[in-house]
């Protein structure tokens, strides 16, 4: 009869799912005011050239950016802001607005890394890309097209005026500041060369992504071998039916949510983030002898030594942390590899290739 609302509340997410019960996420952003949008004139009579058109479009943007004295968001937060309201999908359930989402967001991220990563100017394109965000009403969506236009050279007024309408049709803040080195303007003494101009740095990227990685699983199974051995001397709990390995099996995808909490959804998510967060989640477990709600809440924070998130406690509560803590790890690095992938869950990938293959 232990943690009972926990195993419910875990329960009633698992049952949701169409395939499996990952809590994939995506990345949180800081919250930003909305800056109201300001329409160009009518033209009046004659017809303007491109040159006053571009003036125009641009004393626009100043004046929108400049009617509040807040700084601006840069457009990485913004963008995060978009994922949560339309990814991820945490358990399978509406796979056609999901599959709409990830290709409209793949498009979108692959004109903005070649901006502002690769210090490219995109190649001219007219685009509408189709986003489903999610409703306060549970299956239910509100479909916004972006609407873009690329003219293969500097068109940054153009693409930010587009960003501006689409974010706030979307809710989000109009205005936003690009990254440093965005349409091929070097910036500092290691600024990447504009790969338009004769460089290529993709390779360079690819090989920062692979350290990174390699950093990362270095970094989890030196987790793993520092993790307390198990010893039922020292264990906060003595009955078989109470033992750690079976608690650890039992409550897997329950430390598994634990781990993802930060980064839930409120609207979608709400009641199962306030119950670990605020509520009575973390207490249950605490209840029954163990000691991991500080440990977890410094996790949720940021702290990723297992030394000093599990100072202090039994060995019980520490390979609880211990499991936690590589459940975020995990979550981490997939959230990393989907961004690499320009959106793409790198499960979905994995299944998709199983699928894929002729069944002999």
């Amino acid at each position: 009869m232990a943690f009972v609302a926990t195993a419910r509340l875990a329960a009633r997410a698992a049952s949701r799912s169409r395939s499996r019960a990952s809590p994939l996420l995506a990345m949180a952003a800081s919250s930003a005011s909305q800056l109201p949008w300001v329409t160009p004139p009518l033209l009046l009579g004659c017809v303007r050239t491109k040159v006053s058109e571009r003036a125009q479009r641009r004393k626009n943007l100043r004046k929108m950016k400049s009617q509040k004295g807040a700084k601006l968001p840069m457009l990485k937060d913004t963008l995060r802001k978009l994922y949560l309201r339309t990814h991820p999908d945490l358990f399978g359930r509406y796979p056609e607005q999901q599959r709409a989402n990830e290709e409209s967001y793949k498009e979108l991220l692959g004109i903005l890394d070649a901006i502002e990563k690769h210090n490219e100017f995109p190649p001219a394109k007219s685009l509408v890309l189709p986003f489903y965000l999610k409703t306060p009403v549970e299956g239910a969506f509100k479909e916004v097209d972006l609407q873009l236009r690329t003219t293969g050279g500097a068109c940054n007024t153009l693409v930010e005026e587009a960003l501006g309408r689409f974010f706030g049709d979307c809710g989000l803040p109009q205005a936003f500041q690009w990254g440093e080195g965005s349409w091929g303007k070097a910036v500092g003494k290691d600024a990447v060369e504009n790969s338009n101009l004769g460089f290529d740095k993709e390779e360079e990227a690819r090989d920062k992504a692979r350290k990174e990685a390699e950093a990362a699983a270095k970094r989890e199974e030196q987790i793993r071998q520092s993790a307390p051995a198990y010893n039922p001397v020292d264990s906060g709990t003595t009955t078989e039916d109470a033992s750690i390995e079976k608690l650890l099996s039992e409550l897997n995808e329950v430390f598994e949510i634990v781990a993802a909490v930060p980064l839930m959804d409120e609207e979608e998510y709400g009641e199962l983030r306030e119950h670990f967060m605020k509520g009575p989640g973390l207490d249950e477990i605490d209840e029954r002898g163990y000691s991991i709600k500080a440990g977890t809440h410094r996790i949720w924070k940021g702290e990723r030594d297992l030394t000093k998130l599990t100072e202090g406690v039994d060995t019980d509560s520490a390979l609880i942390l211990q499991r936690i803590l590589l459940h975020t790890l995990n979550i981490e690095r997939k959230v990393r590899e989907m961004i690499t992938n320009g959106g793409v869950d790198p499960d979905d990938e994995v299944e998709s290739e199983e699928n894929s293959e002729p069944k002999k």
